[in-house]
Order: C-alpha cells, then sequence, then structure tokens
C-alpha cells in the first residue's frame, strides 16, 4: 500500500507540471484496475474476472488506514463493501475509455484534490507514515473482549483465530499512533509555518 501511495504523489506532482503528467494518471488509474483482475475470481464483470485476494485486501486497506475500524464486519457491511467495489471497478473501467486526461477541464478540476493529497501525504510521512505505535497494545485484554463477544473460541485459539486477534492487535496499534500523530501534525506544521515567513502585499 505505502508503494501505491508513493506512487500516486509521484503522479500528483508531474500532473501539476505538465500535461504528460495527465497521462501517467491514466496510465495509473489502468494499473489500479488492471491489479484487481486475477484468480481466484470473486465475481465477473462481462469476461474479466476479478480477484478474491485483490477484494479483500482492498476492504482491509481501506478499513485499516481510511475508515479505521476493526477488521471484522456484519453482512450488511460486507453487502455494501462489495457492491461498491463492484461498481467503482465498472465506473472506473468506464471512466478510463471516457476522460481527456490532457485537458484542461480535467487539469482545474483533479487539481484541488491532488494538492490536498499532496499535503496530507506529507504531514502523514512526516508522522511516521505506516509505522505503528510503539506502546503496547493490551494483548490479553484484547483477547478477553473477543472471547467475551463470541468473536473467538474459550479454549485453545485455532490459526485462523490467531490471524483474527492479530488483525485486532494491529488494528489497536493504529489507534494509538493516530492519537499521537494527531499531535505531532501540529507542532510540524507550527514549525513550518515559523521558517516561512509571510508578508501579505495590501
Amino acid at each position: 500500500m505505502k508503494s501505491n501511495v508513493v506512487l500516486i504523489l509521484s503522479i500528483c506532482i508531474t500532473t501539476l507540471c505538465s500535461c504528460k503528467g495527465n497521462k501517467s494518471i491514466q496510465g495509473f488509474a489502468e494499473s489500479i484496475l488492471n491489479e484487481r483482475v486475477g484468480e481466484p475470481a470473486l465475481f465477473l464483470v462481462g469476461e474479466k474476472r476479478f480477484s478474491k485476494d485483490a477484494y479483500k485486501e482492498y476492504v482491509r486497506n481501506l478499513r485499516l488506514y481510511f475508515e479505521k475500524k476493526p477488521p471484522l464486519f456484519n453482512p450488511e457491511e460486507a453487502r455494501l463493501y462489495l457492491e461498491n467495489y463492484i461498481n467503482e471497478s465498472i465506473l472506473l473501467s468506464e471512466a478510463i475509455g471516457d476522460i481527456d486526461f490532457s485537458s484542461q477541464s480535467f487539469r482545474e478540476y483533479i487539481k484541488p484534490y491532488l494538492v490536498k493529497g499532496i499535503l496530507d501525504f506529507y504531514i502523514f510521512e512526516k508522522t511516521g507514515g505506516l509505522k505503528v505505535s510503539d506502546e503496547i497494545a493490551n494483548e490479553t485484554e484484547i483477547l478477553a473482549k473477543l472471547k467475551e463477544t463470541g468473536i473467538l473460541k474459550k479454549e485453545n485459539l485455532t490459526e485462523s483465530e490467531k490471524a483474527v486477534l492479530k488483525e485486532f492487535i494491529y488494528w489497536r496499534k493504529l489507534e494509538l499512533s493516530a492519537k499521537n500523530r494527531a499531535e505531532e501534525a501540529k507542532d510540524i506544521l507550527a514549525k513550518i509555518k515559523k521558517r516561512n515567513k509571510v508578508t501579505i502585499i495590501p
């Protein structure tokens, strides 16, 4: 995931500098779509087979890094994730074929999103990126809660249950990291503003 974010930003910077960069965005969009295709297939769009593993990785990253939710979810959430993923895949395929990525209208429309993405990523990297907090999540407490809710068995854990526990511990560490990151971001922004004197010209 980290390499994807870095690639996105390199494309963003290129795009803001030249029309040629917009071709890079098109190429990246195509690569996103291509990464979703594979075996074993979860669903088909026409004859194109979309990978079950790619979908699972997509949902995991979405919940952990963007929605900041625990790794397990209910059937209704699962239905919505799959529905959105299918719709997104279909629309992305259509958009790649229809959009003129070198047009001025595309450049003007996409520019605010690219700038925001660059700035968000800059702060994200400056505050540790994907590194999780060094604070130790209370594994015993997490295990007790998972058993209490019936997510894990009362007896010895199976390998799949150990994997679930590992994901929950990682999610908890991400939570701790997010709290630390918010404070660090304030300090970084304050230092940047201090280094860059601004004079408003009347």
